[in-house]
């Protein structure tokens, strides 16, 4: 937090970023998304433009701890001096707790054993999509050629700690050689 009149000052600072709290393992992530992070070598501001950027670093950083199965992460900045603070709670990591697969057209949920994502592993972008993939990868050699995910949605529960993946699929015709 900066008193009103320090954020109208006009001179410009070098300027520091730190991310306190960040699990090591996305530490580099963070620092990629960061704007004032990639920028801290060519850029001097004002305490007000510092504190702009970091408004808009902290949206960035939420969602890539999001993207990393870190949905009830907690992420605030601070300015003091020079130096432009990340204080961040990951909190816990989610885990996929239920996956069900809907074929619109049959209007019936699918039993799929033909992919790896399985109950259990860490809810990421990534492993979804790669999930996503190998799906249709499996309809596509079951002969549905034209098989498309039309709707996808991830619930999480902070209670729980787990996240819910829905897919709504189109099948479309199953196609036969010969």
């Amino acid at each position: 937090y900066i008193s009103s009149c320090l954020l109208c000052s006009p001179f410009l600072l070098a300027h520091q970023v730190v991310f306190d709290g960040a699990p090591e393992e996305i530490l580099p992530i963070l620092e990629e998304v960061s704007q004032l992070k990639q920028r801290s070598q060519e850029d001097e501001l004002s305490l007000f433009q510092l504190q702009i950027r970091a408004d808009a670093d902290l949206i960035a950083i939420k969602e890539a701890l999001q993207s990393h199965a870190y949905y009830a992460a907690e992420v605030k900045a601070y300015i003091e001096g020079s130096v432009v603070r990340f204080q961040i709670t990951p909190g816990a990591i989610y885990r996929v707790q239920e996956i069900r697969i809907w074929d619109q057209k049959h209007d019936q949920e699918l039993k799929m054993d033909l992919v790896e994502l399985s109950l259990g592993e860490l809810a990421t972008a990534e492993q979804i999509l790669l999930f996503e993939r190998q799906l249709l990868n499996a309809l596509h050699q079951q002969g549905f050629a034209k098989a498309v995910i039309l709707h996808r949605e991830l619930l999480v529960d902070p209670e729980r700690e787990g996240a819910y993946l829905h897919l709504v699929l189109q099948m479309g015709e199953k196609y036969r050689f010969g």
